[in-house]
């Protein structure tokens, strides 16, 4: 399913994150869809953000953000996350 999908290449964003290579990282996460679940789709989204903050695109990162806010579904707490 989508779902197990999206979850998965969340997983392996974080295991290239964590071996700092942002860049396949940031290729597994532009690759969880909309078809993926509200709570995952906008952790891979915050993720997407905090990588181009990393880069100072602080307007690919609004961006995106922004998106997090305009996602239905979108978890209570991971919408204060996103506020904060």
């Amino acid at each position: 399913p989508a779902g197990d999908m999206a979850r998965l290449k969340m997983r392996l964003a974080g295991v290239h994150l964590r071996l700092g290579e942002p860049d396949k990282a940031g290729g597994w996460l532009a690759g969880v869809g909309p078809d993926a679940p509200p709570d995952v789709k906008a952790a891979a989204r915050v993720q997407q953000a905090q990588l181009a903050g990393d880069e100072n695109d602080w307007a690919a990162a609004a961006k995106l953000l922004d998106a997090v806010l305009a996602e239905p579904g979108l978890p209570a707490d991971q919408r204060g996350f996103v506020e904060y």
